[in-house]
């Protein structure tokens, strides 16, 4: 089962090549035990915290490597993204994290910008999905 991605529910929704996916798949969610409006501090409640603290600053991060033209280090950064969001299902950012490491092995700049922007877009469809699908 996916999170609905329309216009009307989740705010951000910008245009990009990884749109049709799914924001959050939720038969990964499930997979784990996370389910809907589960307790603040349970264990699945404790994942989805986990995933955001870790991963805001490094999505946060990639935007000053990309103005640093830091190639390698842009590209390990946003695997890391991109496999961190893999794990929970967060198809939009993995798949948009993927591009951006893939421009930024290339010294493709100009992507890299571009890709930038989706990754930052899809992003903030993430964490309003999460905390739709968690509660706050």
């Amino acid at each position: 089962m996916n999170l609905p991605d329309h216009p009307e529910e989740i705010p951000g929704r910008g245009s990009g090549a990884h749109e049709e996916l799914a924001v959050l798949d939720l038969g990964v969610l499930e997979d784990m035990g996370i389910v809907p409006g589960a307790r603040p501090g349970s264990r699945p409640a404790e994942i989805i915290t986990i995933f955001l603290r870790e991963e805001r600053p490094r999505v946060a991060r990639l935007a000053g490597l990309a103005a640093q033209q830091l190639g390698p280090e842009l590209a390990q950064a946003a695997h890391n993204v991109a496999g961190s969001s893999a794990i929970l299902g967060a198809r939009q950012v993995q798949a948009s994290a993927m591009a951006l490491e893939l421009a930024a092995r290339a010294g493709d700049w100009p992507a890299v910008t571009g890709q930038l922007a989706v990754l930052q877009a899809a992003w903030t469809r993430l964490e309003a999905a999460l905390v739709r699908y968690h509660g706050p």
